[in-house]
């Protein structure tokens, strides 16, 4: 819903009307409640000591946004953009307030990623491996299409209820194509979700080391 140029964090967290599917905006608005910088940027709130500034607002609690504050849509939309000089990537472009939520489980993903040893912020480790890899008879796997092998089923299989469950709600279940027609989503996220990179290492992660025990290989680091 913010495109192009005015594509900053200013406008995101300020935009007139949030753009949010209608199962994620009650994390959105739960979130947004005792976010009192975030809710005063938008002129929320009681007025304080001065009543004449209409930045200066006051909260004795939780504040729960009402409706207005949110555009509620049914779909992200799908674009093409460069992938080399040849060809396009196909991406989702994702509502701005589903973007918020889901950058806030990939992280948590990346956080509990580095505990078992797997650091996706710092590429070190895969550098080492692939400067020794030819003595070591090492080798690497680039999958094609990775994220798109990421079916609905999968996660809800793997995933505790709970968790399928929050990233269900998260996710856009339909785009909107260019030609206007809208399509239900049969991968689970797309290229432009905030969680698909982490959701994608999280469940490869989880294979591989499960296949290795499976093999009663190492799946030492």
């Amino acid at each position: 819903s913010i495109a192009g140029r005015r594509v900053r964090i200013d406008n995101k967290l300020r935009e007139e009307r949030i753009s949010v599917t209608p199962e994620a905006r009650k994390y959105l608005r739960a979130a947004m409640a005792t976010d009192y910088a975030w809710l005063k940027s938008r002129g929320i709130g009681a007025p304080a000591r001065n009543p004449l500034d209409p930045r200066d607002f006051e909260f004795s609690g939780p504040t729960s946004p009402v409706n207005g504050e949110f555009s509620v849509v049914r779909s992200n939309v799908v674009c093409l953009v460069d992938k080399n000089a040849k060809t396009k990537r196909t991406i989702a472009k994702e509502p701005t307030g589903n973007v918020f939520l889901q950058l806030g489980v990939g992280g948590y993903f990346r956080q509990c990623l580095k505990r078992v040893g797997i650091d996706l912020d710092d590429q070190a480790n895969n550098q080492c491996l692939a400067s020794m890899a030819v003595p070591l008879n090492l080798a690497t796997v680039d999958l094609k299409n990775a994220s798109n092998t990421i079916c609905r089923e999968i996660v809800w299989l793997l995933f505790p209820e709970p968790w399928a469950l929050l990233l269900d709600d998260l996710r856009s279940s339909h785009s909107l194509m260019p030609d206007k027609s809208t399509k239900r989503l049969e991968m689970f996220s797309s290229m432009g979700n905030g969680f698909t990179f982490e959701l994608e290492s999280l469940i490869f992660w989880a294979l591989s080391t499960s296949l290795a025990e499976s093999l009663h290989m190492s799946s030492a680091l």
